[in-house]
């Protein structure tokens, strides 16, 4: 495959999609662009998926904007029994629009002279390439995941007792030395008290080793309780991007599913599109489940030998966002529990 001249092909492309393919099944290549970002499938798998991107309205432009649709039924109340009255508050769906207002993008340029004289060939370094841009945007993504968690915190209606810790505004603190399998019953108690139906805890070093070591131990007859009690709630552990985030201080998350929303829009389709000197087209990642990024792409005669350079630009536009339609403001659907005394 020829790419010199400054020449772009569809089959250049579909020479680097099949690169891609092959990094991807390699092990080894693999490796060193995995993303540190575990809390990625659980995050997606958990969110409200009535979720649309749509060219819409925001201010005074008309852009792709997403609109999430929720359940309301906090009107509805109890009151004393009436003689042959009939109807009441009037359950809704309520459909909120939003900006998708996360934008991210990893450039980079391929020269062509390089490949005059060395043993790796284009297809192989731009697939390279596209592989470190969608490691490096899932965590980003990451990251941004646990800073809307830390935003929308609500607060905690059951208290920890004052021997384990104590509330503090949205923060729930439990000293160091209750944090072991047995926790997993006062997470227990949280989750009925703060109406949670089916909530997931995310967490970083917290209660990780811990969770290992029942693991490891529950053949023992003196193990299976404590791998009983971390089965008890779905648990998922990504230190790396929740500690890295909230350093130096450990927080575990309790989230109910669907009480925030995540919308992801790729402007281009597969097949590029030709606008001049530029092409532009989409391609999905492979590691933020069910995303797709947009690429720009252009060359230029700008080495100093005259060869051309090749120009990519990775781009990421998505957008989380929280329940508007929360019945109560204090109970948004995140709990967020600090490893430490009471401040």
């Amino acid at each position: 495959m020829s790419i010199y001249k400054g020449v772009f092909t569809d089959t250049a492309l579909q020479n680097i999609r099949v690169m891609l393919e092959k990094i991807a099944m390699d092990d080894r290549v693999k490796l060193q662009f995995q993303p540190q970002a575990d809390l990625l499938a659980p995050f997606i798998a958990n969110a409200n998926k009535q979720v649309d991107v749509v060219l819409g309205s925001l201010g005074k432009m008309k852009k792709p904007v997403a609109e999430v649709e929720w359940i309301n039924a906090c009107e509805i109340d109890d009151q004393a029994c009436t003689n042959c009255t009939e109807g009441g508050n009037e359950l809704s769906t309520n459909t909120k629009t939003y900006e998708i207002d996360i934008c991210r993008e990893v450039p980079f340029t391929v020269t062509e002279y390089p490949f005059l004289k060395n043993d790796f060939d284009f297809p192989m370094l731009v697939a390279q390439g596209f592989m470190k841009a969608d490691m490096l945007l899932a965590e980003y993504f990451g990251d941004q995941s646990i800073a809307f968690l830390n935003t929308n915190k609500g607060v905690n209606a059951l208290a920890p007792g004052t021997n384990r810790g104590c509330i503090s505004g949205t923060d729930t603190y439990i000293s160091a030395a209750y944090w072991n399998a047995e926790l997993m019953g006062y997470f227990s108690r949280a989750r009925s008290s703060n109406r949670f139906g089916n909530p997931y805890l995310l967490s970083g070093a917290n209660l990780h080793e811990s969770s290992i070591i029942a693991n490891f131990n529950a053949g023992n007859s003196e193990g299976k309780g404590a791998q009983a009690m971390f089965g008890s709630m779905p648990i998922y552990f990504d230190e790396h991007t929740v500690d890295s985030v909230n350093t130096p201080t450990l927080i575990t998350y309790m989230i109910q599913p669907g009480t925030y929303a995540v919308a992801n829009k790729a402007y281009y389709n597969p097949t590029p599109i030709q606008y001049q000197e530029d092409k532009r087209w989409s391609m999905a990642s492979k590691f933020i489940p069910g995303f797709e990024y947009d690429v720009h792409y252009s060359n230029t005669c700008a080495s100093a030998n005259g060869f051309p350079v090749h120009n990519f630009v990775v781009k990421l536009n998505a957008g989380i966002y929280i329940n508007p339609e929360a019945c109560d403001d204090n109970n948004t659907g995140i709990l967020a529990f600090r490893c430490g005394d009471c401040p």
